[in-house]
């Protein structure tokens, strides 16, 4: 005779025989428990890239019991996150360079506690009930969301740590009438403690202490998956050394399923640092619409990231901050697709450490020719609209955009420069901080504008939106400058609004920039200042006003060849770059 047991009464049966007390002393149920240490089988998190990097928003559990809806809840876990991991720095000097308070992260704005839990629900997927927050009647995974209403006062160090998840089972959570799961005794997580990462090649003075995610099945990012990565650094995860003995896990070099292909081969390249012609290999990341038809039009974007962005993984230009994620999310796509075209296929170079793309001084290196040829690569292999280019860039990024603004007349059809500058600059050949540099060439093929130089009468038709924060003296000096000779030899001026996003809602930022851009102007450059803030700040509001993006995807080639350049003819006040050298203070 067989006898068909549940899996409760086989428990039952279990324990009974363990104790020696047979079927006879199994009247009553016995009761089990097991630890959250053994009960919890895997950890992940759900992330986002926000304005301020990547971010957790869940934290998912996975249980080997099944759990009923109700046996969980807010005061069930402690939840840890980037928000509220403790970051060791090598040095004060560095923890200081890199905003922390104490050992953890410091914020520029915040509502509630950042990174604590705002819903925790049962539920059958892994996923985030995103209309109820209640999940399911019953399931194997607990979905813990949250608080993201939060900005970190700098960008998150290496993207793998923003999105490093954890938790601790801190209540018992009942299974059913005989089995109940105690509190941990450890944090359960998908990151590694206190992981080194060098931000300096040898090691020195800026290295950090992070807890870092190494498991690419541990975790998603939400909004830039549909990017390919075209890089040739796909090294699988490894144990090595650090440059000074640190003996570490390295990850995987990138998200290894993203990767497409190979970085594209720019040739004879021409750096203004050095006066030689470069090979370069760039690797960059590209999205192209999933549906994408070779039969209708596109428009493209050229995003360039800040200086924060250089290294060799394609992923840090893409969470560093928001704009790929925006870029390829589906409101701005309807912003293209709107407009008759099928969507908006986006660009986005990866500069390596060494490649920092221009210098202070108005000069350039050999990453500009090279992002010239990876666009022309681009708009020949894609059925893109020329008159519909556009480019987007931040800091370094949108300071190397501008100088290619003039290089090609109108060759772009909009651009917004956050947190960036730029001017003319004459004569390379003069010394600075001690070392002479060199001029492009007008080859007609990467540069084709022999104006290039003259950098205010070649973008002074351009449609540019310049946007930066007011505690940027840099970037405000050199918008002042554009101003006082535009309106000193052109009698025109640069519409300009300020207003202080840290007290306006997206709404009240989006009124206020419609109404900027509304304005009457000979000119097609506009200029928000954001009040007070900092140059790295820039970046995270300027994402907040979403009608930026409007503006920039509805502007055309054509309104600027319309427009015609302003007569820039006259007497140059010292100090504006258009004779000897020159770098621009105000």
């Amino acid at each position: 005779m067989r006898i068909a047991l549940s899996v409760r009464e086989y428990k039952c049966f279990a324990v009974c025989m363990l104790l020696g007390l047979g079927l006879s002393g199994c009247g009553s149920a016995v009761h089990i428990t097991t630890s959250a240490d053994d009960a919890i089988s895997s950890v992940s998190t759900i992330s986002f890239v926000d304005l301020d990097g990547p971010k957790v928003q869940a934290i998912v559990l996975n249980y080997k019991d099944t759990l009923n809806a109700g046996s969980v809840n807010l005061n069930t876990y402690d939840a840890l996150s980037y928000a509220n991991l403790a970051q060791n720095y090598d040095d004060a000097a560095a923890a200081t360079r890199n905003g922390l308070s104490g050992k953890y992260p410091a914020f520029a704005q915040e509502t509630g506690t950042p990174g604590a839990p705002t819903y925790v629900y049962v539920n059958s997927t892994p996923t985030i009930d995103s209309t109820n927050h209640t999940g399911a009647a019953s399931g194997n995974y607990v979905i813990i969301e949250l608080n993201t209403n939060y900005l970190l006062a700098n960008a998150v160090p290496y993207w793998r740590a923003g999105v490093a998840g954890g938790v601790e089972q801190k209540m018992l959570i009942s299974v059913n009438e005989e089995v109940t799961i105690s509190p941990s005794t450890t944090v359960k997580s998908n990151y590694v403690s206190d992981y080194y990462y060098n931000f300096a090649p040898d090691g020195s003075d800026n290295s950090v202490y992070l807890d870092t995610v190494l498991d690419d099945t541990s975790y998603v990012i939400n909004g830039i998956t549909g990017y390919k990565l075209y890089t040739d650094d796909v090294t699988p995860s490894y144990s090595g050394t650090t440059a000074n003995g640190v003996a570490i896990t390295y990850p995987n070099a990138t998200i290894l399923s993203m990767v497409a292909g190979s970085p594209f081969q720019a040739t004879n390249c021409f750096s203004e640092y050095d006066g030689l012609y470069h090979n370069v290999s760039l690797k960059y990341s590209l999205f192209v619409p999933s549906d994408y038809d070779a039969s209708k039009k596109y428009m493209v974007v050229l995003h360039i990231e800040d200086a924060g962005g250089l290294g060799d993984d394609p992923l840090i230009s893409l969470t560093e901050a928001q704009e790929a994620a925006n870029y390829a999310s589906d409101r701005v796509q309807a912003l293209a697709k709107a407009q008759g075209y099928a969507g908006l296929i986006v660009v986005i170079p990866q500069l390596p450490n060494s490649g920092q793309s221009v210098a202070d001084n108005l000069t350039g290196n050999e990453y500009i020719p090279a992002t010239w040829q990876l666009m022309d690569y681009i708009t020949s292999k894609y059925n893109i609209d020329t008159n519909r280019i556009y480019a987007s860039g931040q800091s370094m990024g949108g300071m190397q955009l501008l100088d290619m603004a003039a290089q090609r007349d109108n060759y772009f059809a909009g651009i917004w420069a956050i947190a960036s500058q730029w001017g003319n600059n004459y004569n390379k050949s003069a010394s600075y901080n001690g070392k002479a540099y060199y001029t492009y060439p007008t080859d007609g093929t990467i540069i084709t504008n022999p104006n290039w130089q003259n950098w205010y009468y070649s973008i002074s038709d351009d449609n540019i939106l310049a946007t930066n924060m007011t505690g940027d003296a840099t970037a405000t000096g050199y918008w002042n400058q554009v101003q006082t000779l535009f309106s000193s030899l052109a009698g025109v001026t640069v519409p300009y609004a300020t207003w202080d996003p840290t007290t306006s809602s997206e709404t009240e930022e989006n009124t206020l920039l419609k109404a900027l851009l509304g304005t009457s102007s000979k000119l097609g450059i506009y200029w928000d200042a954001l009040a007070n803030g900092s140059h790295k700040l820039t970046w995270v509001y300027a994402n907040g006003i979403t009608y930026s993006y409007d503006w920039l995807l509805s502007q055309t080639r054509q309104s600027e060849v319309a427009r015609g350049k302003l007569n820039l003819s006259g007497s140059y006040a010292s100090g504006l770059g258009t004779y000897g050298y020159n770098s621009i203070t105000y």
